[in-house]
């Protein structure tokens, strides 16, 4: 990765306002991830530069699902699962 270029910058629009408010250990987990999956995949992660563009909480009750989907603007969707009481 460039040490130069931010990891994860938002150009802004739909999902901005929540990804300002994640906490900085759960941006260096989603970063760690992304970075060790797109080495698996055999892509060189020096020549990558890498940015979320939108993020926002889904909330779910037990049982709960998310439909079949796709995200035509992206190249890699992440999905964070918290789990616990509150």
């Amino acid at each position: 990765m460039n040490p130069s270029a931010p990891l994860f910058t938002t150009p802004g629009g739909h999902g901005t306002e929540y990804f300002k408010a994640m906490p900085e250990n759960m941006r260096q987990q989603v970063e760690a991830q992304v970075i060790q999956y797109c080495q698996q995949i055999g892509f060189d992660t020096d020549a990558l530069e890498l940015m979320i563009q939108r993020a926002w909480p889904i909330v779910s009750e037990p049982g709960q699902s998310i439909g079949a989907h796709h995200h035509p603007n992206a190249h890699l969707s992440v999905v964070y699962y918290l789990s616990g009481d509150g």
